[in-house]
């Protein structure tokens, strides 16, 4: 809340008496002219997804599984941890690659920083984008952060965070049109469902192949 408020230029007073509780008094700038509607373009859903894998690591649940929820609804596989001995266990545990870790700044035991520093020896190829309810501006100026990584700021809308993700990860997301499905398809590869789903008739007539709008040429059964 306090990252939140000083972000938007307020503070907070704080009074409290022994036996009469607390009271907490939030004071934010006073807008005169009206503010005009962000106009600026959202990205279609499906150029945000991925099949990448993210580690998520945060110590606050609520925030923890907001991320892991987002994460997973654009087709990302997650790995959940809840604090940086959780986060070095499954790095050191996992077979496979993390493409990502998206970790809080500011936590018990070891912060996002010294996590990634820990992380890399292990995970060199892996990228990191940091989150926090503190100001980029903020963070960079106490030390915590240097300038130029890669932040995103909470709270965060859902599709904020996946465009966050999406960039770091690396844009433009090829997506393009399944002859098959007839529909978007982010998965930068040829699924082959056409052939499993048995719909093989055109080939054993002889017809031409059709060209496959992922690899470029004409299609041919996925090994």
């Amino acid at each position: 809340m306090y990252g939140i408020v000083r972000q938007s230029g307020g503070w907070i007073q704080v009074d409290s008496e022994p036996g009469h509780g607390s009271q907490f008094q939030i004071y934010v700038p006073r807008i005169e002219a009206p503010v005009a509607a962000d106009q600026a373009p959202v990205p279609a859903a499906e150029t945000l997804r991925g099949t990448e894998t993210i580690l998520v690591v945060e110590d606050q649940e609520e925030v923890r599984k907001l991320a892991v929820e987002c994460l997973e609804s654009y087709g990302y596989q997650v790995l959940e941890a809840r604090g940086s001995s959780d986060a070095l266990l499954l790095a050191s545990h996992h077979e496979g690659p993390i493409h990502l870790l998206l970790t809080d700044v500011v936590m018990p035991q070891m912060g996002g920083k010294e996590l990634a520093e820990s992380l890399k020896p292990l995970r060199p190829e892996m990228k990191v984008l940091y989150m926090s309810g503190y100001t980029r501006d903020a963070i960079v100026h106490h030390g915590v952060l240097d300038s130029g990584v890669n932040f995103v700021a909470k709270p965060f809308a859902p599709d904020a965070l996946a465009l966050k993700v999406r960039i770091v990860l690396g844009l433009p997301h090829r997506v393009a049109r399944c002859w098959w499905r007839r529909k978007t398809s982010p998965s930068g590869t040829c699924c082959g469902r056409c052939w499993r789903a048995g719909d093989t008739k055109s080939w054993r007539r002889g017809t031409p192949a059709r060209r496959c709008a992922w690899r470029g040429k004409s299609a041919r059964r996925p090994s």
